[in-house]
């Protein structure tokens, strides 16, 4: 049986010396089993640098994932924030899961004509992911536009470094 890795302390050790000597790799879409340092240069999260585990991994909540959405173009960088069976609701301008606040519905474009629109109220069916980033102004599974995200779209399981 292949030997699962989640230690997090060895993965920020590595990084350290992967970044310091030079070796750096941006956005590297790995082989599964190959572990990588991704800088993000959003706003959606505080952290600016990651170690990425491109494998065999198991998705909790909380976890900082990279995924690649259907619908907008490169990579993205989200917390995992709402699985399988958990209630979203929207009470006046704010996002729940299982009753608990993680946000707010801000009016916002999605392009110069069309305004964002909240995601409906819903249980997470399996294989799909709530996804958000802490910044106010974060793209994310709070607008019914970006929507939840399948496990099939989550390409690595992430640390922050800084």
């Amino acid at each position: 049986m292949k030997k699962k890795f989640d230690n997090n302390f060895i993965f920020k050790i590595i990084a350290v010396i992967i970044t310091f000597t030079g070796l750096f790799y941006v956005i590297d879409l790995c082989k599964p089993g190959k572990i990588s340092i991704i800088k993000d240069i959003s706003k959606s999260l505080p952290h600016k640098l990651y170690v990425g585990y491109f494998g065999d991994f198991k998705i909790r909540e909380g976890d900082i994932v990279l995924l690649k959405h259907p619908s907008i173009r490169g990579y993205l960088i989200k917390k995992i924030t709402g699985m399988k069976g958990d209630r979203i609701n929207i009470l006046d301008d704010k996002i729940c899961i299982n009753d608990k606040q993680i946000g707010s519905i801000l009016k916002r474009k999605l392009n110069k004509d069309e305004m964002v629109t909240p995601i409906n109220t819903r249980h997470i069916e399996t294989g799909y992911y709530f996804v958000c980033g802490t910044h106010e102004e974060s793209f994310d599974s709070r607008y019914e536009e970006f929507g939840l995200i399948r496990k099939d779209d989550i390409k690595a399981l992430l640390w922050p470094i800084f």
